[in-house]
């Protein structure tokens, strides 16, 4: 399940409900004490149910329990409430008007003893007389509530309390459903309630406050962990180790013990060995050192909170695998604390990475234009108001307008140049590809990656709603811009409307252009053989309107487990995480295969020379070459 909202009342600020929506990326920005860190925090008591009291309750209202209430898409499909009948969410009324499973903690007084916590499911449920208790009700209650109402049951497996319940809630014409707060504490609702928690995202949360040394939780856990592992790996040999040396001190004692009895045998009589041991893992402490045997705690703060941030999120993935969870959140902190530009530029694309893949979200908080610029507007939550009011928290595009004005995003007046491309696997795309023209010394390519870092050009990974919201901010900001879309089918073919209409609009500006790729998407401009190369395929077969990524994975798939389900039999959510990481080998590990032969054979139209050349011209401030107009088939 993925998170979506999150509604808090009555925590720190947040007195009254306020509403919080996710993405696979969200970034929280707003100025100091406004309320950023107290949503992770937040986040961190619903799911991990520690570290708050009274004194977290607001103190601008009267209420007495702090309430946080999560809602999550993707619910399970397939649950067991009891024994092995199966039966869903959908099926017992458990999930929301959108569909979506919602769960409310009430934390009395602030207090996060677990004896003392209600959880709720947020449902949209029966509430017709004799409809309304049914997941609380034994077998025995069903069936006699089931004949009460005159219900009959011959068709229906009587050991089975969800096909009484479903044959009961058949036989009304209204169940006149309504939202409801079920208590999970007994019956089949503690059972659901249990089959929900155990599928919740598993949240990790990363401060910025804190010392960053490598005695830190998150750096010595994932230690611990691997120490644990090794250890339970090799527990035969010493359990027999452990018995053998035991055995020998026990010899030794006991002849010790006959030494004595000669001295004193009265003495002796009294004595006997008696053995105590240590568990294996206390004998082994971790501490982190470089090449040149520095302590990571005598490094900069800067590298002391990046390889932190590793173990976290390394900590985070081993405790998912460990309590059978595939997703994950990570809450971070202002995660260019410390950091060079450079560095945050490169965790930014880490991020968007990991939530690339399909399985991980991220949630943080920043005061940095040059993360902020980085995100698509869908990613930007702004937070503001007074100190002694509860914060507003706005979306859209007047979240990203406000984000750029607090921030003073995108104030660098040495910037040539915007291009919006349509994801971070553009970006690499084309720095990967600037890389291999000039290592091959192609002339007049300009260096993708160099000009990024010295800000001279700025990419925008805009996304398909985000398209026509940054057409028109970027236009009052009087910079050159280049907007490269994917065609989404194949050569020859239109185009999708919404990109013909932004490409329209976009053309139609003074200093902007839009072009559109001649075949699907840029992995088509990719050869086959530097994708055989990379991937050991034997031979792949690839042409303009392929979907590159999805033929790539599958492939890739199907070579990997011959034995397991096939790629038809896989649900959709893991096949888009084999894309997903398809896509980021591609745009990467595959480009750097390419040659400019292997171009000229896939690229002959020059797409990819033209999008280069433009780029050129407007760092050379040739504003005539960049506006020049576009062939006919590139729009």
């Amino acid at each position: 399940m993925k998170i979506r909202r999150v509604t808090i009342e009555n925590f720190r600020s947040y007195g009254t409900p306020t509403t919080i929506e996710f993405d696979d990326i969200t970034a929280l920005i707003g100025r100091n004490d406004i309320g950023k860190s107290t949503i992770l925090e937040a986040l961190d008591l619903f799911f991990n149910e520690q570290n708050s009291g009274k004194d977290d309750c607001c103190v601008w209202t009267d209420a007495q329990d702090i309430k946080i209430t999560c809602e999550f898409s993707d619910p399970p499909k397939d649950i067991v409430l009891d024994e092995t009948f199966h039966t869903s969410l959908a099926q017992e009324y458990l999930l929301n008007a959108r569909g979506n499973v919602e769960v409310l903690k009430v934390f009395p007084n602030g207090s996060c003893t677990k004896a003392k916590i209600k959880t709720f499911i947020r449902a949209q449920h029966p509430s017709a007389p004799q409809t309304n208790d049914l997941l609380e009700l034994t077998v025995a209650k069903l069936k006699a509530r089931a004949r009460d109402i005159g219900v009959s049951l011959a068709n229906v497996d009587e050991r089975a309390k969800a096909e009484i319940r479903r044959a009961i809630w058949n036989s009304f014409p209204d169940l006149q459903l309504v939202e409801q707060d079920l208590l999970v504490k007994e019956g089949d609702v503690k059972a659901a309630g249990d089959k929900i928690a155990s599928a919740m995202p598993l949240f990790a949360l990363f401060k910025a406050d804190r010392p960053s040394t490598d005695q830190d939780e998150e750096a010595q856990d994932p230690m611990k962990l691997a120490v644990k592992q090794a250890i339970a790996e090799q527990q035969n040999e010493l359990d027999s180790l452990k018995a053998r040396v035991e055995e020998e001190i026990a010899r030794v004692a006991n002849a010790s013990v006959q030494k004595l009895a000669e001295i004193d045998s009265s003495l002796a009589n009294e004595l006997r060995p008696r053995v105590t041991t240590k568990p294996w893992t206390s004998l082994f402490s971790v501490d982190l050192t470089d090449d040149g045997a520095v302590p990571v705690n005598k490094r900069g703060s800067g590298v002391r909170r990046l390889i932190l941030l590793s173990f976290l999120r390394a900590k985070a993935e081993s405790s998912a695998v460990e309590a059978d969870r595939s997703e994950i959140i990570l809450g971070i902190e202002e995660p260019e604390t410390s950091q060079h530009p450079n560095n945050q530029i490169l965790l930014m694309n880490s991020f968007q990475t990991l939530c690339e893949q399909g399985n991980c979200q991220i949630v943080l908080t920043t005061h940095n234009p040059a993360l902020a610029k980085r995100l698509p507007a869908s990613a930007i939550r702004f937070l503001e108001g007074q100190r002694t009011e509860c914060p507003t928290v706005i979306s859209g595009e007047d979240a990203a307008t406000r984000a750029a004005t607090a921030l003073g995003m995108l104030p660098n007046h040495d910037i040539k140049l915007f291009i919006g491309v349509e994801g971070t696997n553009d970006i690499a795309f084309w720095e990967q590809i600037s890389d291999m023209l000039i290592s091959h010394g192609v002339e007049r390519i300009p260096n993708i990656r160099g000009l990024q870092h010295a800000s001279t050009i700025v990419f925008i990974p805009l996304g398909g709603s985000n398209l026509q919201l940054w057409a028109n901010r970027l236009n009052a900001l009087q910079v050159l811009e280049l907007h490269i879309f994917d065609r989404d089918a194949g050569p020859g073919q239109p185009t999708t409307l919404e990109h013909q209409r932004a490409a329209h609009t976009i053309n139609h500006r003074e200093r902007a252009r839009a072009l559109i790729t001649c075949y699907r998407e840029t992995e088509n401009y990719l050869h086959q053989d530097a994708i055989a190369e990379d991937y050991d395929f034997a031979s792949i077969h690839i042409d303009g309107g392929t979907d590159v990524p999805v033929c790539v994975a599958q492939r890739a798939y199907d070579m990997r487990t011959p034995e397991g389900p096939s790629w038809d039999a896989l649900d959709a959510r893991t096949r888009k995480i084999h894309e997903s990481k398809a896509k980021k080998r591609l745009n990467r590990a595959v480009v750097s295969r390419m040659t400019p032969e292997r171009l000229a054979e896939t690229d002959r139209n020059g797409f990819v020379l033209e999008v280069l050349d433009r780029i050129k011209a407007a760092v050379e401030g040739d504003v005539d070459r960049f506006i020049a107009p576009i062939p006919a088939h590139w729009t």
